[in-house]
């Protein structure tokens, strides 16, 4: 603490020098640092040299130092330290002779004792708890020896000394094969026993084991052991009992006081006799490690006394050195599909080997495989036919033999080796190169004898390690890999298993996924110079492929790639017809060829048609698509009515008869169509009684229409109106002329039988004349000119209804600008075209918010300038693109213009529509069946036209 408290605090209201109970623990918990959490995943493994103890990293990310504890648990003692472990290592060694760390030195545990080894992490806070886990080293085997007949009336055992042994068992038995009994049990000491209970001349069988405290060590054993009876001076010898010597025991002569031992290559006591050496009695045997390995000898000893010197040889005996046992016996597991190679190390003076074979790893009389001549120390079981041999785990044992006068074979070579044929490879592997549009077909050949294949991929080629797919059952040679991923290239391998054995992998095989041909493959039929080529895109693709024929049979010619549809082919000189199909491509993959479309281009031309003899010209007519054709709403000059006219086919190819909707005086002047409630509907001037006026039809295409019901009549009211639907209500802007001031009505229902009260959006002058109204990102907003200041305006409500209104902004003031705007919406943001006026020479601009709202706005484009143009624009989307239609004031015509892009940040070169006269009055522009269409008056003949582009 920061601090030395001079009392105890016991409860909440003392005071222990000046520090509060809560100051203190705020202090504790802003301070100290929390204690590691138990080490988890202890586990422990053992070998007869020492302890390996692993566990997992401590998830506390400050955990610095592992601390590693022994304690015996039969004793008070406490843990013992025995290493301190730096993060991150994990695991160590309790070995003294092979430590993880050797920095570390601790005492090596007690074989066969068993140990509580504990561990536990450190941070900065202290220690946390320990984890526990027992373990035991192992105990060694000890080695033991048996006395092959040195004795006539025992067996002497004995065997080596094993650390940690806290006694010794001793076991007998009759053959190597059966359960030996216990003959004793003796102390940690005592390393010998003599076995008297035996049988003259009978071969008997030893083994050991080491007792320790808590865990035995293995049996040692078996080791052969026999008892011999000789008179005075008789030799034993050994006849290949031993590949490095000959051992030699006789009888007992009570008066000699040493042997001499001699040996001899015939048993005559001639020539060839070699001394070997002196043996003091009472000693009777001698070991001749100098005797040559392939010639057997005859071995005879004689007395020898201090009086009487050395007196005849007794009864001889032939002797010879055997063979040794192959060592290291190896065979191979699954290695080769057609044999099991068994293998060993040279034996000295073995000129050949035999290899036996057993189901079982202690068989006494395994059955014969065959035979190698040396230097050869290798076989190979090659059995024919998968049943009952291949993929069987046999044992294999091998004995070394020599040709000489002994032919007598050596002992089994050590250890006995466990060994089966591998199952076959799986030849002609292969994976399919785009050919399953669903992923990757794999087959292979069979191999005899299996029961299952695994399937292998990798994304490199001849990879050591590929990722194991699937394991399929046999019979089946052939899979399909649905996960294989379109525009990768993947290597697969198979091997072959036969319950459970798994064989080698095969050579691996490229694949890869295919493409699907492109769907929905579709060609236009558009007026125009070029054929527009759509179709659906196809999954893993990265371009196409597009084919062109000029017969729907014919040969398909490539003409051009593209990544995305659409793709636009041409331009070409119309008319003219072409089948198209396509290929979906990646960098692997082509697919097949989709199925084919017809196109066409045609020659497109201005279609142009007069409907009516009005007489004159009004400022506006309204052209809109009413229940599937072209209608027009207009006022008859010359009848000073209100008229609509409806054509009789979707593109305007004819017309009906022109309706009077209202004749009540001189009406129908700024007339303005639209659809309300489904059904047609018009705003308009009337004339007479300077009213605004409002009239919708009682059917959808406007065959039949209602009673006209005057909107405003406050002063002079009406002209220039445009009618819209706000918030599924008509709506009407206006100019009232009168007062000069921009007017804004909405109906207070859905067919406009019932009206609101009108609102006057802006009075700030003379303002409101050329109203343009479109719903502008959810609420009604207003276009229109400022005469006063010769500006361009814009304003938008503050709701959907329209009954409350922002600031109007100027978009333009550059000048005289602003008259015949004409408000759309253009991709997405609400956007003007309007004449920029006489001080500027009469040019046509387009102008386009910046945001969706309108609330700021960019910089004007002049569109035409090439005379004085402007008057009359009506701004529209066609075939996604803006478009405007306007008056040539200077050439008298009609001219139309479309947006190079869909924002209309560029344009086209202007076309003149028609030129017959002075054209062009009050344009109405709209997108008929994907083409342009106009409305507009021909004021030198006084007819009301229709133009339309096909």
């Amino acid at each position: 603490f920061p601090f030395e408290p001079r009392e105890r605090a016991v409860s909440e209201d003392d005071d222990p020098g000046g520090l509060t109970i809560e100051e203190i623990c705020t202090w504790v918990a802003d301070n100290l640092y929390t204690e590691p959490a138990v080490v988890t995943g202890l586990s422990l493994s053992t070998t007869t040299s020492g302890v390996t103890i692993s566990w997992d990293k401590n998830p506390d990310p400050d955990v610095d130092i592992y601390q590693i504890f022994r304690r015996d648990p039969d004793t008070e003692d406490p843990r013992e330290v025995i290493a301190t472990v730096f993060t991150p290592d994990t695991d160590l060694i309790d070995s003294a002779d092979d430590p993880v760390y050797p920095m570390f030195n601790w005492e090596v545990g007690v074989p066969g004792k068993e140990y509580k080894y504990s561990v536990r992490a450190r941070n900065d806070a202290g220690y946390g708890g320990y984890s526990i886990v027992s373990g035991i080293r192992l105990m060694t085997a000890p080695t033991v020896t048996a006395s092959d007949g040195a004795s006539s009336d025992h067996v002497h055992v004995s065997w080596t000394g094993v650390e940690g042994a806290q006694g010794y068992i001793l076991l007998r038995g009759d053959t190597p094969e059966e359960t030996p009994a216990e003959l004793g049990q003796f102390d940690a000491g005592t390393l010998s026993y003599d076995d008297y209970d035996c049988v003259l001349e009978q071969t008997y069988y030893y083994w050991v084991q080491a007792l320790g405290e808590d865990a035995d060590s293995p049996l040692a054993g078996p080791e052969p052991g026999l008892t011999a009876e000789l008179e005075a001076n008789q030799v034993l010898a050994s006849d290949g009992a031993y590949p490095d010597r000959v051992e030699l025991i006789w009888g007992e002569d009570p008066g000699a006081d040493s042997y001499n031992v001699y040996r001899d290559t015939d048993e005559d006591d001639s020539e060839g006799v070699e001394y070997l050496g002196t043996v003091d009695a009472p000693q009777c045997a001698f070991s001749d490690d100098t005797v040559p390995w392939n010639e057997p000898h005859y071995y005879f000893v004689r007395p020898y006394t201090e009086g009487g010197g050395e007196g005849p040889r007794g009864i001889g005996d032939w002797g010879h050195r055997g063979l040794a046992a192959p060592a290291n016996v190896a065979a191979t597991q699954g290695t080769f599909t057609g044999k099991v190679t068994v293998s060993w190390s040279a034996v000295s003076q073995a000129t050949r080997y035999r290899v036996y074979r057993s189901t079982t790893s202690d068989d006494p009389d395994p059955a014969y495989r065959g035979e190698v001549s040396a230097p050869a120390a290798s076989y190979d079981d090659a059995a024919s036919g998968w049943s009952g041999t291949e993929g069987v785990h046999y044992f294999y044992y091998v004995a070394a033999l020599h040709d000489g006068p002994d032919t007598e074979r050596s002992d089994w070579g050590e250890p006995i080796a466990e060994g089966w044929r591998g199952i076959g490879i799986p030849q002609d592997a292969s994976a399919s190169d785009g050919t399953n549009t669903e992923g990757v077909n794999i087959s292979w050949t069979s191999v005899t004898g299996a029961t299952q294949y695994g399937i292998y991929r990798s994304v490199v080629e001849d990879d050591p390690g590929p990722n194991l797919l699937e394991t399929v059952a046999a019979p089946s040679t052939g899979w399909s890999d649905a996960t294989a991923e379109h525009d990768t290239l993947y290597w697969y391998c198979v091997s072959a298993l036969y319950n459970g054995d798994e064989g080698e992998l095969s050579a691996d095989d490229s694949g890869y996924r295919g493409l699907a041909p492109p769907l929905n493959v579709q060609a236009s039929d558009d007026l125009g110079d070029t054929i527009e080529i759509t179709w659906d895109a196809v999954t893993g693709a990265t371009g196409y492929i597009i084919y062109r024929s000029t017969t729907q049979t014919g040969t398909y010619t490539q003409i051009d790639t593209d990544n995305a549809s659409p793709y636009t082919d041409g331009p070409f000189t119309p008319p003219i017809s072409y089948w198209y199909k396509l290929k979906a491509t990646n960098s692997l993959a082509t697919s097949a060829l989709s199925a084919g479309d017809e196109g066409s281009a045609c020659t497109s031309e201005w279609h142009i048609s007069a409907l009516d003899n009005v007489g004159g010209v009004d400022y506006r007519l309204s052209l809109k698509v009413i229940n599937g054709n072209p209608a027009i709403a207009y006022c008859h000059i010359s009848d000073a009515d209100l008229k609509y006219v409806r054509a009789n086919s979707s593109d305007g190819s004819s017309w009906g008869t022109p309706l009077i909707i209202d004749s009540a005086g001189d009406v129908g002047k700024h007339p303005f169509l639209a659809i309300v409630n489904s059904y047609p509907a018009i705003s308009y001037w009337d004339s007479s009684n300077y009213d605004l006026k409002y009239v919708r039809a009682d059917n959808a295409s406007g065959s039949a229409w209602g009673t006209p019901i005057t909107i405003d009549s406050e002063g002079q009211v009406g002209r220039y109106s445009s009618l819209t639907t706000a918030n599924d209500s008509p709506a009407i802007s206006y100019w009232d002329y009168g007062n000069r001031d921009l007017k804004y009505v909405r109906a207070t229902d859905a067919n406009g039988d019932s009206w609101g009260v009108p609102i006057i959006i802006d009075s700030t002058g003379y303002v409101g004349v050329f109203t343009s109204l479109a719903i502008v990102d959810g609420n009604p907003a207003i276009s229109y000119f400022d005469d006063g200041n010769d500006d361009l305006k814009y304003v938008r409500a503050n709701d959907v209804d329209g009954n409350t209104w922002g600031t109007s902004v100027s978009p333009d003031s550059a000048g005289s600008v602003g008259q015949y705007g004409c408000l759309a919406i253009i991709n997405g943001k609400p956007a003007i075209s309007y004449l920029a006026g006489y001080d500027v020479n009469e040019d046509l601009r387009y102008i386009r918010a910046s945001n969706a709202d309108g609330s700021s706005w960019g910089t004007f484009i002049t569109v035409d300038s090439i005379g004085h143009v402007g008057k009359w624009t009506s701004l529209a989307v066609v075939n996604s693109y803006p478009a405007i239609s306007y008056y040539d004031g200077t050439n008298k015509d009609l001219k139309y213009v479309w947006a190079s892009d869909a924002s209309g940040s560029t344009w086209g070169t202007p076309v003149t529509v028609d030129s017959v006269g002075d054209v062009g009055y009050a344009t109405s522009l709209i997108e008929v069946e994907g083409s342009p269409a106009i409305a507009y008056y021909d004021a030198t003949n006084g007819n009301l036209k229709f133009a339309i582009y096909y």
